[in-house]
């Protein structure tokens, strides 16, 4: 989605675009799309090869087409560096992970896991012209975990959805209604979440009421929360629509998202969209995301009991949870917007074309970082 959100951006600047789908056929949220669009079937052996399926596509287009540059994502892109720099096309990576944990994944196969790493993730950031980044700290990653040349990275916030600034906000006289959603996992702080406030309600706090919306393993989320005695105030809702979720985070009063890794953390964006004080995590990107005393509260990640003190804060001083809330939509709906991500991108691939044109007038090469 993140793709399709930077595509329309770009299209709305002027720019003529082909965005390729890893799929057999176009899907729906894509049929009626103002942009051409190419469907690349994936892999039938393992979703690593897709990327062949992306290059097949991208050949074709470009034997009728004369391409600007090229923009790829994640492993889908693992074979087209070779083409790309052959052929002269610019080609720029958007960054699309916490990269710092790829390493924490566990597996048997080691040595495959670390080939995989380094063909289908690092490889491609490293051959690539530029590189966008979506935090300062993702910047961080790309170069000391991933090895990405520092003169090839520039930053491109992503954007929030413009809805989720039109969502009422209101005052209350309790800030007693709190959200969570998200993946449901434990990189996400859902347990954390959890334990915070069955302490929450040791401690008096016991006027308040969490929705979940989200995936994963509902069900040991459930058993969670009935041992720690708290079952009756949590209700999971699962998936939802934006139309949803919408509902959700206009009914609540708090956002509680503590994620122990963000390399941006688009949802606590988007809940600062929707007028919403955030409580989240000391970590990754979400510092550059919300200001700590001013749009919400950041804590260790893993503290629960710190998570627990700042849920509190935020259930006695309801005044200044909403205008913290308030100041956390301004501030999004000046700096994180779809339109700004494309104008980054735009002047990075500029920038470098122009680099790149500079050195070839002197003889110096093309600027693509060695395999």
């Amino acid at each position: 989605m993140h793709c399709l959100s930077i595509a329309r951006a770009l299209l709305r600047q002027g720019t003529d675009l082909t965005l390729i789908q890893v799929s057999d056929t176009i899907g729906d949220e894509l049929q009626f799309a103002p942009m051409a669009v190419r469907a690349a079937p994936p892999s039938r052996i393992h979703y690593l090869l897709d990327g062949v399926g992306v290059l097949r596509a991208v050949q074709s287009i470009c034997e009728g087409l004369a391409i600007a540059a090229v923009v790829g994502w994640s492993h889908e892109a693992a074979f087209l560096p070779g083409y790309l720099r052959r052929s002269g096309i610019p080609f720029g990576m958007i960054a699309a992970f916490d990269y710092g944990l790829l390493d924490m994944r566990r597996t048997r196969f080691r040595a495959v896991k670390a080939l995989a790493d380094h063909w289908f993730r690092m490889r491609p950031l490293r051959r690539a012209d530029v590189v966008f980044a979506p935090s300062d700290y993702s910047s961080r990653q790309l170069i000391e975990v991933m090895g990405v040349d520092p003169s090839n990275v520039r930053k491109a916030h992503l954007g929030v959805d413009p809805r989720f600034l039109e969502i009422p906000r209101a005052l209350r006289s309790a800030a007693s209604r709190f959200v969570f959603f998200g993946e449901l996992t434990e990189v996400k702080g859902i347990r954390d979440l959890l334990l915070a406030l069955a302490r929450v309600r040791e401690l008096g706090g016991s006027s308040w009421e969490l929705q979940v919306a989200g995936w994963g393993d509902v069900e040991s989320l459930r058993d969670a929360a009935s041992e720690l005695g708290i079952i009756e105030q949590v209700r999971f809702l699962g998936r939802l629509d934006h139309q949803e979720l919408r509902a959700v985070l206009e009914w609540a009063d708090l956002a509680i998202l503590p994620s122990r890794a963000e390399s941006f953390g688009l949802s606590i964006a988007e809940a600062q969209a929707a007028g919403l004080p955030v409580i989240s995590c000391k970590t990754g990107a979400v510092p550059e995301i919300v200001d700590d005393g001013s749009t919400g509260w950041l804590v260790e990640p893993g503290d629960t009991e710190a998570l627990a003190s700042a849920v509190l804060a935020a259930m006695s001083e309801p005044e200044l949870a909403f205008r913290m809330g308030m100041d956390g939509r301004k501030r999004v709906a000046t700096k994180f917007t779809w339109k700004t991500t494309a104008e980054q991108m735009m002047e990075g691939l500029l920038r470098r074309t122009t680099q790149d044109q500079e050195r070839a007038r002197s003889g110096a090469g093309p600027g693509i970082s060695p395999e």
